[in-house]
């Protein structure tokens, strides 16, 4: 139940470089990573006009006239009750990441940052909360914001706690981590960050 390093989980992206924090939890569960959810591929289209269908393919094929950009995250989605059954983030596009861990656990609370806020932290807990939770879970989560604005906290949990901070010049993407089946469907057993830019 420690966290893993974030040079485990960084890469380039279309031209886009996404880092992960550490994660914090339980070594139980599938591996989930928001990354190919978090950034939009763009197709120059002042390139793709200026010839026809070949020029077209060799752009496809070349990868030039594409370019990328990473989505705003306007939200998260979390369902909550003793602990953390799951979470998945909603970007400004109306798009949303795969949902991680349960999706009928605990009870639902959507998180809307205000117009020009964006996530800054995640705090809580992780441990063993209750009988059937094998492993351990995330048993309590709170939001932060740029601007200072505190979401929760979500769940009840008071075991082992952990902060993870966006750095400086970071911007907020998704999450990672591992979701883990049982309890009341799945639930939330590792919990990290992905950001696009920063210093760290």
């Amino acid at each position: 139940m420690d966290h893993i390093g974030m040079d485990q989980l960084s890469g380039f992206l279309g031209g886009i470089r996404i880092s992960s924090s550490p994660s914090y939890g339980a070594d139980t569960g599938e591996d989930f990573d928001d990354s190919s959810a978090c950034v939009e591929a763009k197709m120059d289209t002042q390139s793709m006009f200026g010839g026809g269908a070949a020029d077209i393919a060799g752009m496809a094929k070349s990868g030039s006239g594409l370019s990328a950009q990473l989505k705003k995250v306007k939200g998260i989605r979390v369902r909550r009750g003793h602990i953390i059954d799951g979470i998945q983030a909603i970007y400004a596009d109306n798009s949303e990441a795969p949902f991680h861990g349960s999706r009928t656990g605990g009870s639902e609370a959507v998180i809307v940052f205000d117009e020009g806020d964006e996530l800054k932290s995640i705090e809580g807990s992780y441990g063993v909360p209750f009988a059937g939770i094998s492993g351990g879970a995330i048993s309590r989560l709170t939001v932060r914001t740029k601007k200072g604005k505190i979401y929760g906290p979500h769940g009840n949990g008071v075991q082992s706690s952990f902060r993870i901070e966006i750095p400086e010049g970071g911007v907020f993407a998704g999450f990672h981590g591992k979701a883990s089946k049982g309890g009341n469907g799945g639930f939330l057993a590792r919990i990290g960050l992905l950001y696009g830019g920063g210093k760290g």
